[in-house]
């Protein structure tokens, strides 16, 4: 993968994240953007639409989530996130238990 690529990604065998330096310059990160333009910046780089064939298609054959669930199955579980947007506690985007890992 070329480091300006926009592919970050987990490899178990190693334990290792992966994070191009893609992931972190403009459009997808901007230090000057508001924090909702690169919220929204992570939310346009995996916009997908798909047909429900290709759903189970994926999901039977591709370690990755579809694009729905590795941005908002992300996004909704950091505060920073809710705060950014107000969401409402117990909302879809701000639920009451949140997974986290650090």
């Amino acid at each position: 993968m070329a480091p300006w690529e926009a592919n970050a990604y987990y490899d178990p065998s190693l334990n290792e994240m992966v994070l191009p330096i893609g992931e972190l310059i403009p459009p997808i990160l901007d230090l000057t953007a508001s924090t909702g333009a690169n919220y929204g910046s992570l939310g346009a780089t995996r916009c997908a639409k798909r047909s429900e064939a290709s759903l189970r298609l994926i999901v039977g054959s591709n370690e990755h989530p579809p694009e729905e669930f590795r941005v908002n199955g992300v996004l909704k579980n950091l505060p920073e996130f809710a705060n950014s947007f107000a969401c409402k506690a117990g909302s879809k985007m701000a639920p009451v238990e949140r997974c986290s890992i650090w």
